[in-house]
């Protein structure tokens, strides 16, 4: 009886903690990078953990900053602006390579979302503060070039 009592105990621990670990995994791999010659500082979101929390609950974020999602293959992607507390502009990548934008999205605290999706099918997308897009004079087929910070 006692084993039983043990062992359900551990699997709910082990419940709680992967929820918590997928509800509020921070995203704390760092590459420097240069997107049209400009340098900016990027926070990798590559699981799915960190992809849902994204820039959620933040306050703001650096001026040369943004988040890149990476994912493992190119496929039309759809990304809201859930419990954003500033706008962003969401750069679609694919490849490296920019292939559109979406400019100066509002913040949204409750459903029902506005979904914003790819224009095709990218494998990346960078989220970067409202006006990035048009401070930084960035074009169709401009490159991101990054590496880990190790």
């Amino acid at each position: 009886m006692r084993f039983k009592v043990i062992l359900f105990s551990l699997l709910i621990l082990a419940g709680v903690l992967f929820f918590v670990d997928y509800k509020i995994t921070p995203v704390n791999i760092y590459t420097a990078g240069q997107l049209n010659g400009q340098r900016i500082l990027l926070e990798l979101a590559m699981t799915p953990a960190s992809q849902y929390q994204g820039l959620s609950d933040r306050q703001s974020l650096c001026a040369d900053c943004g988040m890149l999602f990476i994912f493992r293959q190119s496929q039309t992607q759809t990304f809201v602006m859930r419990r954003m507390k500033f706008p962003l502009d969401m750069i679609w990548l694919n490849n490296n390579q920019i292939v559109g934008w979406s400019q100066s999205l509002a913040p949204q605290s409750s459903e029902p979302y506005t979904l914003y999706n790819s224009p095709k099918p990218v494998n990346q997308v960078l989220e970067v503060n409202a006006d990035y897009v048009k401070n930084h004079n960035l074009k169709i087929n401009d490159n991101l070039i990054y590496e880990k910070i190790k």
